[in-house]
């Protein structure tokens, strides 16, 4: 959408950031939510068996320095936000103390025959080609 709206208004100003997943005291997110569920304490953190995903993180003050010098800055276009690197889910959940409780992937457990792949990498060769998931019949 914002890509149709560049094209068809070039003498409007555009920037787009795509951020990676921002991490902070002050930031609530499905990540950093996922590692306080159903409460900070619990020693588990549930993961899909199978999947260990490569994460990337921005700080909230990098995330803020970001958004500051895109204001400022006269450059347009689309840009990705993202720290140098990659941590596993597994990385994350061992440095806060956390055991893995794995789960069946949902293929496992769908058993309905759609034809759409849900295993983790599927999922992830999809997501890398920015083409929505498609579960089921809806």
């Amino acid at each position: 959408m914002v890509q149709q709206f560049m094209a068809e208004h070039p003498e409007i100003g555009v920037i787009m950031l795509r951020p990676s997943i921002v991490l902070g005291p002050h930031t609530r997110n499905i990540v950093s939510e996922v590692f306080r569920w159903p409460f900070s304490s619990f020693p588990w953190v549930l993961q899909v068996r199978g999947a260990d995903p490569p994460m990337q993180f921005l700080s909230e003050e990098d995330t803020g320095e970001i958004l500051y010098r895109a204001v400022r800055s006269e450059v347009r276009g689309v840009f990705n936000a993202a720290g140098d690197g990659t941590v596993r889910f597994s990385q994350i959940a061992r440095l806060l103390g956390k055991k893995l409780l794995n789960l069946p992937s949902l293929e496992r457990l769908s058993g309905d025959g759609n034809g759409v792949e849900t295993s983790p990498r599927a999922v992830s060769r999809r997501t890398a080609r920015h083409k929505p998931l498609r579960l089921g019949g809806r």
